[in-house]
């Protein structure tokens, strides 16, 4: 799965403050690794980048 550059995801890795953010987002923006989107619908997502240099999220499905 490829995360989009404009996700909260992407931007909570390049957030050197740890802090948590929150967004919501269309699935469609996201791609499998083969390409493509994953689903259709609006997702809710809040992630956080780690002291490990890892982004941590949490996605959940609005509606379809």
């Amino acid at each position: 799965m490829r995360v989009p550059e404009a996700s909260v995801v992407a931007a909570a890795f390049h957030d050197g403050s740890g802090g948590q953010l929150v967004g919501t987002e269309s699935l469609t923006d996201w791609e499998t690794s083969s390409g493509g989107p994953i689903g259709s619908g609006t997702i809710s997502v809040e992630a956080v980048r780690t002291e490990t240099e890892e982004a941590w999220a949490l996605v959940r499905l609005l509606n379809q």
